[in-house]
């Protein structure tokens, strides 16, 4: 998908006439002249990503490597049937080459930097090569808050668990399998605070309480989530020694805990034939996930409302010999990561687990004196007459990591509004795509004073 991507980007290159740099890894710079009065002045960097999370509901057929996004307006704002939608962050490409096509008689000149497989571990801007880029005021398109200005992000940290899986004997009863879906999942980064369930944990706290019921009950299995950036929407596990009424009855007392928060979550149940020899999970495991941290762990006292730390179990895998875990840790303070990091690995030490821990991605430390900031709230406070909010999120965009490759604090991090990315919820607000166009023309056009 994303060589077709490229492709695409490169044809609009070619056709407007502008250079192209490209370096190993796969991202590309559009060289844009500047022109008129303005035609000597610093490079600006627009920058965003090629890449999207590809969600879908479980019933949608669609295939994202040959199927166009199936899109409609909804209003102010623009959905897609049964996917995501892939404004995170194709509305950053749009809005870039927009600017940079567009006829004025006066703008500086521009690069515009589209980075590969950011969704997937920010490889595009870790492997950035900063020899295809000359410009060092970068401006990312990729907030999701019009309006909102972003100076400062959390890192993260992705840990793999894989928990060993014992034999469950000879034993060939029917066995019950339940379904949670209908849960309105989200980005882990955004949405962490929004009181959203995570399919996995719901899964595993009706377990437990079944268990409560039935001390014999085994697990045979448990899959949810697929992406470890995003709450999971659904979980799917297989119960057997235990009677459905049982069952049914553990599933009304998690959805009526669920109501509120989770209007719409569904679980179905059904009987399924036994599996004699199969594996099963150990119970140690079970307590393994019920001891996770999951979710806001702690809040910035700097910004009000801003997440410090989180944690989010994306996903759950079944292998024949053992369950995998993947989850996602952030912060805005790198030490918080590792501390959460430890603790997960000495809770995996107990129920037979080995750890896996990725790169840590540090975090993005605020500018609040760069002189991109300023500039950008002087043009956005002329066209709009309010000020933009100025903060750091609990995020991980790509525009520190590009500023460290790059050696450069002059960063920023701005965008249209988008909800509910990473989801098949996921939609864009109209009205401030055309504020943000307006904004970026301005901006490149308009001459500063110190």
């Amino acid at each position: 998908m994303k060589e077709r991507i490229r492709d695409r980007l490169l044809g609009m290159a070619n056709s407007n006439g502008w250079d192209v740099r490209q370096d190993k890894t796969g991202n590309v710079v559009f060289a844009v002249p500047g022109c008129g009065s303005l035609a000597n002045e610093a490079i600006l960097v627009l920058q965003g990503h090629m890449d999207m999370v590809c969600e879908k509901h479980s019933d949608c057929n669609h295939d994202f490597l040959t199927d166009s996004i199936p899109l409609y307006m909804d209003g102010d704002w623009v959905r897609a049937r049964g996917t995501s939608l892939g404004a995170d962050n194709g509305i950053a490409l749009a809005l870039a080459t927009a600017v940079a096509s567009a006829r004025m008689d006066d703008r500086i000149p521009l690069e515009l930097l589209f980075t590969v497989e950011k969704e997937t571990g920010l490889k595009g801007a870790n492997n950035l090569d900063p020899a295809i880029i000359k410009g060092r005021r970068i401006l990312n398109l990729d907030s999701e808050i019009e309006g909102v200005f972003i100076i400062g992000c959390a890192g993260f940290l992705p840990m793999s668990i894989r928990l060993e899986k014992k034999e469950s004997g000879t034993n060939d009863a029917p066995a019950v399998k339940c379904i949670i879906s209908g849960l309105r999942g989200g980005h882990s980064r955004i949405d962490i605070h929004k009181n959203r369930q995570n399919a996995i944990v719901t899964g595993v706290r009706l377990i437990r309480e079944l268990h409560r019921v039935t001390p014999g009950v085994i697990v045979r299995s448990l899959v949810g989530g697929n992406k470890v950036n995003a709450i999971p929407r659904e979980c799917t596990f297989v119960l057997a020694d235990c009677a459905i009424d049982d069952v049914a009855t553990a599933a009304e007392e998690t959805l009526a805990m669920m109501r509120q928060t989770e209007p719409d979550s569904t679980i179905e149940l059904e009987e399924v034939p036994g599996a004699a020899g199969q594996s099963m999970i150990d119970w140690s495991a079970i307590e393994f996930l019920l001891s996770l941290p999951n979710g806001v762990l702690a809040t910035d006292l700097n910004y009000q409302g801003i997440v410090e730390t989180s944690s989010n179990i994306g996903i759950a895998a079944d292998e024949a010999a053992h369950l995998c875990i993947e989850v996602m840790t952030r912060s805005l303070i790198d030490s918080q990561m590792h501390e959460v990091g430890r603790e997960i690995r000495e809770e995996a030490t107990y129920a037979t687990g080995s750890v896996r821990t990725g790169a840590l991605c540090p975090s993005w430390t605020p500018n609040p004196d760069s002189q991109l900031l300023h500039e950008s709230i002087q043009v956005y406070s002329a066209l709009f007459r309010d000020p933009p909010e100025v903060e750091s999120v609990h995020a991980r965009v790509e525009t520190g990591i590009i500023g460290a490759r790059l050696e450069t604090e002059e960063l920023l991090s701005v965008g249209p509004t988008i909800l509910y990315a990473h989801s098949p919820d996921e939609r864009i607000h109209i009205p401030s795509v055309a504020n943000m166009f307006k904004f970026l023309e301005l901006f490149v056009s308009a001459t500063f004073t110190d």
